[in-house]
């Protein structure tokens, strides 16, 4: 039987009236590291409204600075210690036919539209899903993998975790030939809850010039910090606290840079080749009075 699981309410939550969302928990298993055999979990959902849908970690958190004349927080790129962390810290929407990427990178909100199509091989292959669900074989080639997929029409709904959907019901299984990526579903709800919205303020670009600019993440990782300082006027010569450590701006931008750069090389693997995986952490800046 699917577990029970209890989710966390998103600060992306609209105020707007609370509507009947179906929500399908998925459990993602995977390599972060390419070159090493460890494989680590996390918890995502799909909320389904109509024709609208999103999926997300259900640890995701936005990444917005939160500022005031002596204190910043910041998003500064460090190894996580906690253990609800979410890695796989984007959003899925999914409406009339168009799939969008949103994400917030540093003090930004970015989106692109996916524009590689996904196209099924269906087979005849069946299987009893967690003994409940007759779900059918498909396999098709995205993001540089070879996926294979099963999916019910119990569920009719034409949808599925990630970027995946258009089969005709609902994905309850997707594992990478690879064997790096495998994500099942583990719970169906029914939730009086409303879509998570992305905030008025996004920077819509194309797909390539989204990686181009978390490129300059990867060069920079502390290059939000250094906007942003600029902005309240935090010059090279102020003291600066960081988690009650005394220390100059430059010395906090190479302490951000060097472990994101060290997170890094543990975390090459992302669902899609050739993405750009980055993680900004909430970083607490005070300046010293």
């Amino acid at each position: 039987m699917l577990k029970n699981l209890v989710l966390v309410s998103c600060l992306l939550c609209s105020a707007g009236m609370i509507a009947q969302t179906q929500r399908f928990v998925y459990k993602t298993t995977y390599k972060p590291d390419s070159l090493a055999s460890a494989y680590v979990s996390e918890t995502s959902v799909l909320d389904v409204v109509g024709q609208r849908s999103v999926y997300y970690s259900k640890n995701s958190t936005n990444g917005k600075f939160l500022t005031d004349e002596k204190s910043h927080e910041g998003q500064g790129a460090k190894e996580a210690a906690a253990a609800d962390k979410a890695y796989l810290a984007y959003y899925v929407y999914k409406e009339q036919g168009k799939t969008s990427f949103f994400v917030y990178k540093g003090e930004n909100a970015y989106q692109y539209e996916e524009t590689e199509k996904i196209k099924w091989q269906i087979k005849d292959s069946i299987i009893n899903y967690k003994e409940q669900y007759q779900a059918q074989l498909a396999e098709t080639d995205f993001g540089g993998r070879r996926w294979n997929v099963f999916f019910t029409t119990q569920i009719p709904i034409p949808n599925g975790p990630y970027k995946f959907g258009g089969l005709p019901g609902l994905i309850v299984k997707a594992t990478s030939a690879d064997l790096d990526y495998n994500i099942e579903l583990i719970e169906v709800q029914q939730v009086k809850e409303p879509l998570f919205e992305r905030p008025e303020t996004v920077l819509t670009l194309s797909k390539d010039k989204y990686l181009s600019v978390m490129k300059e993440h990867v060069l920079d990782p502390s290059k939000d910090l250094k906007v942003l300082f600029n902005r309240y006027g935090i010059g090279s010569s102020h003291d600066i606290s960081q988690d009650g450590v005394m220390m100059k701006p430059a010395e906090l931008f190479k302490i951000t840079n060097e472990a994101a750069w060290e997170w890094m090389k543990t975390h090459n693997n992302p669902l899609e080749k050739g993405d750009v995986w980055l993680i900004f952490n909430a970083t607490k800046v005070q300046m010293a009075q």
